[in-house]
């Protein structure tokens, strides 16, 4: 509601069906026991036939035309900083991308996608997103976004090009051999 980016409702929250999918994730970052920043991360994952998410909704066209039959993709979405810990913001970026990069790592992802807005897409750019679409009306949303997509399929291009003031803030764990 800071920047009227959503409508106000009754319940004054903002919510989607998606909320409460068995593939969708959410991770809070709390201050001082403050709830600072959220995002979601929900999975598309065709060899399991869930096969919806936000994303898909206004951008199945472009995520068809980069996908094979069985990749699974992660979309970040939901990202946001109370107005509070705007000054914050970078280090609580870097944990909730780790959450997102984690996330698609242990679901053995092929694509991280995000939907953000135009003013947002170099940040993205520097952590290897590139954009696939024009800007379109989001669900929910009062402004347009560009779908971003990050390839995982190969993780040098992922991890080791990432700027290393980028990359060492990042949290991202191995998973186990």
């Amino acid at each position: 509601l800071d920047n009227n980016s959503i409508s106000k409702n009754s319940e004054q929250i903002f919510y989607d069906s998606y909320d409460l999918s068995m593939n969708c994730h959410s991770q809070i970052e709390y201050i001082d026991g403050n709830p600072a920043a959220a995002i979601r991360a929900c999975v598309l994952d065709p060899s399991k036939n869930v096969n919806d998410i936000p994303a898909m909704e206004i951008f199945a066209k472009e995520i068809k035309s980069f996908t094979k039959q069985n990749d699974v993709c992660v979309e970040s979405n939901k990202f946001v900083i109370h107005p509070m810990y705007q000054a914050k913001t970078i280090r609580l970026k870097f944990k909730l991308f780790s959450f997102i990069y984690n996330l698609a790592l242990e679901k053995k992802a092929s694509f991280i996608l995000s939907a953000v807005r135009e003013e947002h897409i170099r940040f993205y750019q520097s952590m290897n997103f590139h954009p696939v679409s024009s800007a379109k009306k989001y669900p929910g949303l009062n402004f347009k976004t560009t779908l971003l997509v990050n390839n995982l399929n190969s993780s040098q291009e992922t991890l080791n090009n990432l700027p290393r003031k980028i990359r060492q803030n990042f949290n991202i764990q191995p998973l186990a051999a």
